[in-house]
């Protein structure tokens, strides 16, 4: 177990697709917007993030394909279902029927055809991420750094955000760094929160205060933000600033374990109240059963030393 000197805010990372609960990462908890995959329906609403599959190549299970006239022509006009494309959109439906095993042999499929389709690349990192399968996924999103031109710079920024949470997961938080800021500025926006988690968890977090500001500005209410402006007003010293973030970001997102955590931390051992400590514990312990800190071990032991102002290290 780490001192409670080096003791670090628990960063919740959501990763890609879909927002998780949160609660499988390491130290002082903050949170990563999820990072998006994009579904094929998008293309009906006008996104241009990805290349997507569309009604005019894809016909659903049970739907016949309309001709002109409104007759069917199934027959006349079959649905290409060998194109990657359509292996990814097959993916997401199985996803919807949970059936994971079954989307990601899809999603080899769609990559085996074409190995730089970026929605199959973004699901299948999202779902390596889910199964901690870090290393696979960055060898798979190399093809990012190595063949950059063969992506549109929107989707070199989605895609350069889930191999930095990969590299971060693995402890390469440098790399992660160096990843995650190479995105051009032009293109920040789409990595959410995602950039703040990663600079929170490296070796100069202060630099996440800005990020975490900006995030803030464009998403006031989301429970992640609060949370991670919570851990930047407490290495600052502010701590009734961030307990108000944390409680905020319980209100907001009651599920999210992160702001327990760093509640059961701030309580613990920046006012050294163990009881207050013990109660926010106990809530995280019901969301999660990861203890990146070995608190349990300290609440137990009813160890109570006050932690260094800037709460970081390892």
């Amino acid at each position: 177990m780490r001192s409670p000197g080096a003791l670090m805010l628990t960063v919740t990372a959501l990763a890609f697709a879909l927002t998780t609960s949160g609660c499988a990462v390491p130290f002082l908890h903050s949170g990563a917007t999820a990072v998006r995959t994009p579904r094929a329906a998008n293309a009906a609403k006008g996104e241009k993030s990805f290349k997507v599959a569309t009604a005019s190549n894809l016909a659903r299970p049970g739907k016949p394909v309309k001709d002109a006239s409104g007759a069917d022509a199934s027959a006349a006009t079959p649905t290409p279902i060998d194109d990657a494309a359509a292996w990814y959109a097959r993916a997401m439906r199985q996803l919807t029927s949970d059936s994971s095993s079954a989307a990601e042999q899809s999603l080899r499929v769609a990559l085996g055809k074409e190995p730089t389709y970026s929605p199959a690349l973004a699901l299948t990192s999202k779902l390596d991420f889910e199964a901690g399968r870090h290393a696979d996924a960055i060898e798979r999103l190399g093809i990012v750094t190595t063949e950059p031109h063969r992506f549109r710079d929107d989707e070199r920024a989605i895609l350069l955000t889930g191999l930095a949470l990969h590299l971060d997961a693995l402890g390469r938080t440098q790399e992660a760094r160096e990843m995650i800021t190479s995105v051009p500025s032009s293109q920040e926006r789409r990595t959410g929160s995602a950039r703040a988690y990663v600079l929170l968890r490296g070796e100069s977090p202060d630099e996440a205060s800005e990020v975490v500001e900006q995030a803030l500005e464009h998403d006031g209410k989301s429970a992640v933000n609060l949370n991670n402006r919570g851990i930047t007003l407490l290495r600052a010293g502010d701590v009734e600033g961030a307990r108000r973030a944390f409680m905020m970001s319980i209100e907001r997102a009651p599920k999210l374990c992160g702001p327990y955590y760093n509640l059961a931390i701030l309580e613990k051992f920046y006012v050294l109240d163990d009881a207050a400590g013990a109660r926010w514990y106990g809530a995280y312990r019901e969301r999660s059963q990861a203890d990146p800190d070995g608190l349990a071990q300290v609440f137990r032991l009813g160890e109570s030393k006050p932690v260094a102002q800037e709460g970081a290290g390892r």
